[in-house]
């Protein structure tokens, strides 16, 4: 009986812990007029190349009719034109690639996004890969050009606890 007292005591730790470590990381917001949810990123996320903000990310989830839909969506700061045949390429720590199209409209703001729980035909989804593996480095084609920008140890710990407690 200790025993299982203990079990119980130390699972409702877990739980409490981890509640209280997606409060630092997520934000969710119901609009009960509407009956939808959005759970997203608290804070946006900043990545620096040379000392400037050159790259921006977000993450929210929406919840209607019991349907979810994630959004990633990426600022290049000076980007130019995106259109939705740019690849959008993260590089991640143990050598592997994740290569996508952007998934948003055409646009002159440097405005890429992609939706991240759509599975592929293994039932993979962007998600499952972005919330396993730290990114290296993140790449994104604009019509001109391209930009690429490493994450620190920071920006791949918050993109992955987001990740997961967005889930």
């Amino acid at each position: 009986m200790k025993k299982i007292l203990l079990l119980i005591i130390a699972s409702m730790f877990i739980t409490f812990s981890r509640a209280q470590k997606c409060s630092d990381w997520i934000i969710t917001e119901y609009d009960e007029v509407a009956d939808i949810t959005v759970i997203s990123m608290k804070e946006r996320m900043y990545i620096e190349k040379d000392g400037q903000r050159k790259v921006s990310i977000y993450v929210a989830r929406k919840i209607e009719n019991n349907e979810k839909q994630t959004v990633l969506t990426i600022d290049v700061r000076d980007g130019g034109c995106i259109n939705n045949l740019n690849g959008i390429i993260f590089l991640f720590t143990d050598g592997t690639r994740l290569k996508q199209m952007n998934h948003g409209p055409y646009n002159c703001e440097g405005f890429a996004m992609l939706h991240i729980d759509i599975p592929d035909y293994e039932g993979h989804t962007i998600q499952d890969y972005l919330k396993q593996k730290k990114i290296k480095t993140l790449r994104v084609y604009t019509n001109d050009s391209f930009i690429d920008v490493d994450f620190s140890e920071a920006n791949q710990v918050k993109l992955i606890n987001t990740l997961k407690c967005i889930e």
